[in-house]
């Protein structure tokens, strides 16, 4: 069996340019956690989570250390989130993220989720992504 045969061939995908504003609603439309990030040829570039989304709203360790009013006033973080919310999907992907070609054999979309704790690879013909495989996927064809 090959990753062809248990992908899901439906598969949506944010642009590197994509706001972060626009991602945040994709993660609420498509029910997902993680999307794949394309460039304008179609060529898969890397992935972005929810948890990058809330990263980069929060700031950084430096930050909070050179202003207290972070830790002492939670408008200062509001702030911050709006000030971001225009930045785009390129400032926060993954870059070179996991994927496979579509004639990758099963056990080595096992090995991948097990090894780099992984729950979407992305399957790519030609570096175009064609589906995805989730370890939910995965789950239900070993124990269906």
């Amino acid at each position: 069996m090959r990753a062809k045969d248990v992908m899901r061939a439906e598969v949506q995908c944010v642009s590197e340019t994509t706001t972060l504003r626009e991602l945040s609603r994709a993660f609420r439309r498509y029910g997902v956690t993680t999307i794949p990030v394309i460039n304008d040829q179609g060529d898969l570039v890397g992935v972005v989570n929810e948890a990058a989304l809330l990263s980069a709203m929060l700031p950084s360790y430096a930050e909070l250390s050179d202003n207290t009013y972070y830790m002492l006033d939670f408008e200062y973080l509001e702030d911050r989130a709006q000030e971001v919310e225009d930045s785009s999907v390129r400032d926060i992907m993954i870059r070179g993220a996991i994927s496979v070609d579509e004639n990758a054999p099963l056990m080595r979309l096992i090995s991948l989720f097990l090894l780099k704790s992984s729950s979407h690879i992305p399957v790519v013909h030609d570096n175009k992504i064609v589906g995805v495989v989730t370890r939910a996927d995965i789950c239900e064809l070993m124990f269906d």
